[in-house]
Protein backbone atom coordinates (compact mmCIF):
# COMPACT_ATOMS: atom_id res chain seq x y z
CA UNK A 1 0.00 0.00 0.00
CA UNK A 2 1.53 3.30 -1.10
CA UNK A 3 1.13 6.36 1.07
CA UNK A 4 0.81 9.78 -0.59
CA UNK A 5 2.30 12.71 1.34
CA UNK A 6 0.11 15.86 1.40
CA UNK A 7 1.91 18.90 0.01
CA UNK A 8 0.91 20.99 3.04
CA UNK A 9 2.71 18.45 5.24
CA UNK A 10 5.80 18.79 3.02
CA UNK A 11 5.56 22.57 3.29
CA UNK A 12 5.30 22.36 7.08
CA UNK A 13 8.39 20.14 7.08
CA UNK A 14 10.33 22.67 4.99
CA UNK A 15 9.14 25.58 7.17
CA UNK A 16 10.25 23.87 10.38
CA UNK A 17 6.64 23.31 11.53
CA UNK A 18 6.69 19.58 10.87
CA UNK A 19 5.05 16.79 12.77
CA UNK A 20 7.58 14.89 14.88
CA UNK A 21 7.35 11.39 13.38
CA UNK A 22 9.72 9.71 15.81
CA UNK A 23 8.73 7.50 18.77
CA UNK A 24 9.05 10.31 21.32
CA UNK A 25 7.30 12.71 18.98
CA UNK A 26 3.71 13.64 18.28
CA UNK A 27 0.71 11.31 18.59
CA UNK A 28 -0.14 10.08 15.08
CA UNK A 29 -3.54 8.58 14.32
CA UNK A 30 -5.00 6.64 11.40
CA UNK A 31 -8.62 7.13 10.37
CA UNK A 32 -10.69 5.55 7.61
CA UNK A 33 -12.91 7.52 5.25
CA UNK A 34 -15.33 6.59 2.49
CA UNK A 35 -14.99 7.22 -1.24
CA UNK A 36 -17.02 10.42 -0.73
CA UNK A 37 -13.71 11.88 0.47
CA UNK A 38 -11.72 13.05 -2.54
CA UNK A 39 -8.06 13.50 -1.59
CA UNK A 40 -6.42 16.70 -2.75
CA UNK A 41 -2.71 16.65 -1.95
CA UNK A 42 -2.43 20.36 -2.81
CA UNK A 43 -5.09 21.76 -0.49
CA UNK A 44 -6.02 19.19 2.18
CA UNK A 45 -4.38 20.19 5.43
CA UNK A 46 -6.66 19.68 8.43
CA UNK A 47 -8.47 16.46 9.23
CA UNK A 48 -12.25 16.62 9.50
CA UNK A 49 -14.63 13.86 10.52
CA UNK A 50 -16.62 14.36 7.31
CA UNK A 51 -16.92 11.05 5.43
CA UNK A 52 -15.32 9.03 8.25
CA UNK A 53 -16.61 5.45 8.44
CA UNK A 54 -19.20 4.68 11.11
CA UNK A 55 -17.72 4.24 14.55
CA UNK A 56 -18.17 1.14 16.67
CA UNK A 57 -16.58 -0.74 19.56
CA UNK A 58 -13.34 -1.38 17.66
CA UNK A 59 -13.34 1.70 15.42
CA UNK A 60 -13.32 4.76 17.66
CA UNK A 61 -14.16 8.17 16.27
CA UNK A 62 -10.94 9.54 14.81
CA UNK A 63 -9.45 6.12 14.19
CA UNK A 64 -6.56 4.43 15.94
CA UNK A 65 -3.25 5.65 17.32
CA UNK A 66 -0.28 4.20 15.47
CA UNK A 67 2.37 2.54 17.60
CA UNK A 68 6.09 1.83 17.47
CA UNK A 69 6.80 4.70 15.10
CA UNK A 70 10.44 5.21 14.27
CA UNK A 71 12.48 7.32 11.88
CA UNK A 72 15.73 5.83 10.61
CA UNK A 73 18.45 6.85 8.20
CA UNK A 74 19.00 4.37 5.37
CA UNK A 75 22.58 5.10 4.29
CA UNK A 76 22.52 2.38 1.62
CA UNK A 77 19.63 4.01 -0.27
CA UNK A 78 20.39 7.55 0.95
CA UNK A 79 16.99 8.28 2.44
CA UNK A 80 14.98 8.67 5.62
CA UNK A 81 12.40 5.98 6.44
CA UNK A 82 9.36 6.41 8.67
CA UNK A 83 7.97 3.11 9.88
CA UNK A 84 5.43 1.88 12.43
CA UNK A 85 3.47 -1.25 13.28
CA UNK A 86 0.67 -2.47 11.03
CA UNK A 87 -2.66 -0.87 11.99
CA UNK A 88 -5.33 -3.43 12.92
CA UNK A 89 -9.03 -2.61 12.80
CA UNK A 90 -10.61 -5.60 14.55
CA UNK A 91 -14.37 -5.58 14.28
CA UNK A 92 -17.34 -6.99 16.09
CA UNK A 93 -20.57 -7.87 14.28
CA UNK A 94 -21.42 -4.19 13.65
CA UNK A 95 -18.21 -3.44 11.74
CA UNK A 96 -18.02 -0.60 9.25
CA UNK A 97 -18.77 -0.14 5.57
CA UNK A 98 -17.20 1.52 2.56
CA UNK A 99 -13.75 2.41 3.86
CA UNK A 100 -11.84 3.63 0.80
CA UNK A 101 -8.91 5.65 2.19
CA UNK A 102 -6.72 5.54 5.28
CA UNK A 103 -5.30 8.87 6.47
CA UNK A 104 -2.49 9.54 8.90
CA UNK A 105 -2.65 12.74 10.89
CA UNK A 106 -1.23 14.42 13.93
CA UNK A 107 -3.66 14.14 16.83
CA UNK A 108 -4.22 17.89 16.62
CA UNK A 109 -5.62 17.34 13.11
CA UNK A 110 -2.77 18.11 10.67
CA UNK A 111 -2.95 15.63 7.77
CA UNK A 112 0.31 13.87 6.88
CA UNK A 113 -0.49 11.31 4.19
CA UNK A 114 -3.16 8.98 2.86
CA UNK A 115 -3.40 5.57 1.20
CA UNK A 116 -6.00 4.31 -1.26
CA UNK A 117 -7.29 0.92 -0.08
CA UNK A 118 -7.93 -0.11 -3.70
CA UNK A 119 -11.70 -0.10 -3.44
CA UNK A 120 -14.40 0.13 -0.81
CA UNK A 121 -13.76 -2.18 2.15
CA UNK A 122 -16.71 -3.32 4.23
CA UNK A 123 -15.90 -5.24 7.38
CA UNK A 124 -18.56 -6.90 9.51
CA UNK A 125 -17.49 -9.56 11.95
CA UNK A 126 -14.00 -9.60 10.40
CA UNK A 127 -10.77 -7.66 10.51
CA UNK A 128 -8.93 -5.14 8.35
CA UNK A 129 -5.21 -4.66 8.90
CA UNK A 130 -3.30 -1.92 7.12
CA UNK A 131 0.04 -3.57 6.42
CA UNK A 132 2.95 -1.18 6.36
CA UNK A 133 5.72 -1.79 3.82
CA UNK A 134 8.87 -3.25 5.45
CA UNK A 135 10.79 -0.25 4.07
CA UNK A 136 8.46 2.11 5.95
CA UNK A 137 5.34 4.09 5.20
CA UNK A 138 7.23 7.12 3.87
CA UNK A 139 10.69 7.40 2.39
CA UNK A 140 12.40 10.59 1.38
Amino acid sequence: MAWVYYNTAKENQADGNAVNLDAAGDVIKCDLVTSAYVPNIDTDEARTATNEVATGPEYPAGGKTIVAQIVTVDTVNDRIEWDFDDVPFLQDATGFTNARYARLYKNAGNLICYADLGGDKSIQGGDLTLQIDPDGALNW
